[in-house]
């Protein structure tokens, strides 16, 4: 997902689980600690008092406490001792943001528990192992951990146990996209803990509904959740969970395009979390207000911050946080114009997305799910059967008479496998070379399907990111269907100047050659607008016409390369609207619901033809406020299909527009998409398609 509030969601430590209740303050504790009863005594006494500093977010002593409990446990051999201060330290570490220390010190501590422990303190550590999992992106590991945990707290009837758990599930389903799944999670544990007054569990699911609904875009109900956290943590005065409140409302602000005031909470947020020492904390808010600069037009002031917040990102060897610092670099440099930075970037997030949710591990989490359930229904099988009365004689001479049923019809079972086993080995001979050829064939057609694949991801790279065209062109849509894995058909957007642009690219060819040709024409594009200033949407195209006839040597004599490509260029700045074509036209529909088409010219871009030869036509517009502006390659209207397999054909194509143009852009590109799929039916896409849309 986009949004940073998800590094912000909080957790619980199974506090009931895992903590001495009805503590004595510290005062109290430091008074008889002075003159313990013996040496397990003040052991206790300086557990209780690392876990009192903890609450109040005083970590050196509570750090320096806990390590003296350890040592004198150790010298002792004092399990429970030993158990206790191992998590004391692992939740400062938490707070602190070291994951990997925080498991290094739980992972001590859970065989301890198993040997002398209860069954909450040991579901208590399972637990905590899946919170440092999770933060360190180890989602395979979280889902089992906690699913460990969950058996136990099932099998105990702990209400507040399960809540907690379903919690951190629930946070686990959310970094997995999966946010209907979470929200169940959420509502499920929120209602448990209400009627238990766990106040501060409470503020913990709030929270994470709230930025649940923020990664949906609801920002309403985002606000409103963040708000309720809010109110409550202030009542209980715990700085940390302060500091996350503070954060997940300065996302909702910046998304609502409140940047000053989103500006002030961050402010808010970044001095709890340096006071704190928590340099994963410190980090994601580092990030937030990088991705704000940017999309402030701050660039070069985003980078600099994105840059520290990943420097903290590796030192904590939080890899979900190290991600999405890519993602915002190659947000930012690209903004700058900077392109070879930005695909650096860009291969950087890729790689790191790719090593936290790759298929093995979504199999794995799968897998860990469906054995949770079937050991669950194996166990109250198990609980079912233990309270049934003993079968009858008769019932066991009936199963003795159907286990012997069954042994012998195994053997003439098996004595049939035995000749058809000689049969198939009497054929397996002359099959063996088919096979293997098959297999080298399969084989062949991986490596190229592969290295096809691979290209897709260079491809894509290239393409404008969804958020430059929702910030450049925020009520527009593209619909986008290649024919094959690659595309010959791409979009382009840029803003310099104050001019924003966007094209339709139809080049020629699809799959690979198609998208070697796009690829060139992107960077000349790039070239012309952002870094030759060109602004004249019909000088643009002659540009990228010398362009093309350059980068594939067309102008000499010997050539006979007629590649090219179509292209329909729209320039905005405040009510004016330019329009130039190569073989695309532009279609304006006003609010009266009549079409216009702009012809373009009836010449591509390339080929053998000079460039003295023609020039581009330039078309001006003044736009009106509900305008709408449609350019396209010809893949969408050439489509067969229908009950006759013939072509959708422009006029259909012009009429579907029309009758839609008062809708909304995503409602558009919705009807668009399902009438293409309609008539399609199940016969092959013929050409790569591209339709854009941008209303006034």
């Amino acid at each position: 997902m986009n949004f940073k509030t998800l590094f912000y969601f909080l957790f619980i430590f199974l506090q009931n689980i895992s903590f001495v209740q009805a503590q004595p303050g510290i005062d109290s504790l430091l008074a008889a600690l002075k003159n313990p009863k013996n040496d397990t005594s003040k052991i206790n006494l300086l557990n209780e008092l690392a876990q009192k500093y903890a609450d109040k977010n005083s970590y050196d002593l509570s750090l320096q406490n806990a390590n003296e409990a350890l040592k004198l446990s150790k010298e002792i051999n004092y399990k429970n001792g030993m158990a206790t201060a191992l998590k004391n330290c692992a939740i400062i570490y938490y707070y602190r943001g070291n994951y990997r220390a925080m498991k290094e010190y739980l992972m001590q501590a859970l065989p301890i528990r198993k040997a002398s422990g209860t069954k909450k303190q040991i579901a208590g550590v399972y637990s905590n192992i899946g919170v440092a999992c999770w933060s360190m992106g180890d989602y395979v590991g979280a889902q089992q951990s906690y699913l460990e945990a969950l058996k136990i707290a099932e099998e105990l009837k702990d209400k507040d146990g399960i809540a907690t758990i379903e919690l951190n599930l629930g946070i686990l389903s959310a970094s997995r996209e999966k946010y209907d799944e979470a929200l169940t999670y959420y509502f499920r544990s929120l209602k448990t803990h209400e009627e238990l007054g766990e106040k501060k569990a409470v503020a913990n699911a709030y929270s994470n509904i709230a930025n649940t609904y923020h990664s949906l875009n609801d920002l309403k109900n985002a606000y409103d959740y963040n708000m309720k956290a809010l109110k409550m943590r202030e009542e209980m005065g715990d700085s940390n969970e302060l500091a996350s409140s503070y954060t997940n409302i300065a996302n909702v602000f910046s998304a609502m395009k409140e940047f000053k005031k989103a500006d002030k909470y961050e402010q808010k947020a970044l001095y709890i979390k340096r006071k704190l020492g928590d340099k994963n904390g410190e980090g994601l808010i580092l990030l937030n207000i990088g991705e704000h600069l940017a999309e402030t037009n701050r660039a070069p002031e985003a980078i600099a911050y994105i840059e520290n917040s990943l420097a903290l990102a590796k030192e904590t060897n939080d890899l979900e946080l190290v991600r999405n610092c890519y993602d915002g670099l190659y947000n930012a440099y690209f903004k700058t114009g900077k392109f070879e930075q930005a695909l650096k970037n860009y291969r950087e997030f890729v790689k790191a997305k790719d090593s936290l949710l790759n298929e093995k591990n979504v199999q794995k989490i799968t897998e860990a799910q469906i054995n949770y359930e079937f050991e669950k229904k194996q166990r109250e099988e198990e609980l079912v059967q233990k309270h049934k009365d003993e079968l009858t004689q008769a019932e066991a001479k009936r199963q003795a008479a159907i286990r012997n049923f069954f042994i012998a019809g195994f053997a003439l079972i098996l004595a049939i496998a035995l000749l058809i086993f000689r049969s198939y080995r009497q054929t397996r001979k002359a099959k063996s070379e088919i096979e293997f050829q098959k297999t080298i064939i399969e084989q062949k057609n991986k490596d190229i399907t592969d290295s096809i694949n691979y290209a897709q991801k260079i491809q894509d790279a290239f393409l404008p990111a969804k958020e430059i065209k929702y910030r450049l062109f925020p009520n527009a849509f593209v619909y986008f269907t290649p024919r094959d894995i690659l595309s010959g058909d791409f979009y382009w957007f840029a803003e310099k100047k104050g001019v924003r642009f966007i094209a339709a690219v139809d080049c020629t060819g699809h799959g690979v050659p198609g998208a070697l040709m796009s690829m060139i024409g992107n960077r000349l594009l790039n070239e012309i607008v952002l870094e030759k200033t060109i602004r004249k949407p019909s000088e643009i195209l002659f540009h990228l016409h010398q362009g093309v006839r350059a980068a594939l040597k067309q102008h000499e004599q010997q050539s006979e390369s007629r590649d090219g490509m179509d292209i329909a260029l729209l320039s905005f700045q405040g009510e004016n609207v330019e329009f130039a074509g190569a073989m695309r036209p532009l279609y304006l529909v006003r609010e009266a619901g009549i079409l216009e088409e702009i012809k373009g010219n009836k010449f591509s871009i390339g080929g053998l033809m000079t460039q003295e030869e023609y020039e581009f036509t330039n078309h001006s517009f003044s736009a009106k406020q509900g305008d709408a502006f449609y350019i396209f390659s010809d893949g969408y209207a050439d489509q067969l299909g229908g009950a006759k397999g013939k072509k959708l054909m422009t006029k259909n194509f012009k009429e579907l527009l029309l009758a839609n143009s008062n809708l909304t852009m995503p409602e558009q590109e919705k009807i668009l998409h399902e009438t293409f799929m309609k008539w399609k039916g199940n016969k092959e896409q013929i050409d790569d398609v591209l339709v854009i849309g941008v209303k006034i």
